[in-house]
């Protein structure tokens, strides 16, 4: 969750938006470079919280927060232009959203002692 917020955080700032969920979004109140420092503050205590589980943990949603900044990266590079490349934007949009659910679900297989693929592909789908 501190994960996702972060992100949103950051989406907000590269998207210019005023508004998140139907209220005046932290960089819209509280200005760019705040909302920027709180978004770096959540990903380092999402980090930390990672630090102290097994590795195979922190490689899963690393791994997921790389492609979600990939998946920005796609965002901003597709501007207006996702109506024209429909694949390009399934892999954008599975970047942005879908890899945190993918990797939380994967995440709670493994410590469920579950199958992990079925539940990283649930995730996925679901994201």
């Amino acid at each position: 969750e501190l994960i996702h917020l972060a992100s949103l955080l950051h989406d907000d700032i590269i998207d210019e938006s005023e508004l998140r969920r139907g209220a005046r979004s932290v960089n819209a109140e509280f200005g760019t470079k705040n909302a920027l420092m709180l978004g770096d503050i959540l990903y380092s205590k999402a980090f930390y919280e990672l630090s102290k589980m097994d590795a195979r943990f922190a490689s899963i949603i690393s791994d997921a927060v790389v492609k979600l900044a990939i998946g920005e990266l796609m965002d901003v590079d597709l501007g207006e232009k996702f109506n024209i490349n429909k694949e390009a934007y399934l892999k954008m949009i599975y970047n942005k959203t879908a890899v945190l659910i993918e990797a939380s679900a994967r995440c709670g297989a493994i410590l469920a002692g579950l199958y992990e693929k079925d539940f990283a592909e649930y995730g996925k789908n679901l994201g």
